[in-house]
């Protein structure tokens, strides 16, 4: 993939990401400990971010770089990995129960 194809990539999927999570660009901005036009630029690609930058987004919206970078994966299912990542061991197997009930109702 070449850099300006990345870089369009990684905007379209902060912006995705944003998306689903609900964040505004101010709220994320706050939650990374950024400027509004900051992620603004980024998103509209006048700016491209660096790994540092790259990293504190990703915490912003409550992942792992590599799962912010993952341009391949739904960006719902991205957040709510992410979520299930943070939960305790016990809310991770309730979580895990009822996806799994949904899914055998489903069939």
């Amino acid at each position: 993939m070449e850099p300006k194809d990345f870089v369009r990539a990684v905007a379209g999927r902060l912006r995705a990401l944003r998306d689903a999570t609900g964040l505004s660009q101010r709220q994320l901005a706050e939650r990374a400990g950024m400027q509004i036009c900051e992620i603004s630029r980024i998103e509209t690609l006048a700016r491209s971010p660096t790994l540092h930058t790259l990293s504190r987004l990703a915490a912003g919206l409550g992942l792992r770089l590599e799962d912010m970078l993952n341009t391949d994966e739904d960006p719902k299912l991205t957040v709510l990995l992410g979520r299930l990542r943070r939960a305790t061991p016990e809310q991770q197997h309730q979580a895990l129960q009822r996806v799994l009930a949904e899914v055998n109702r489903a069939k």
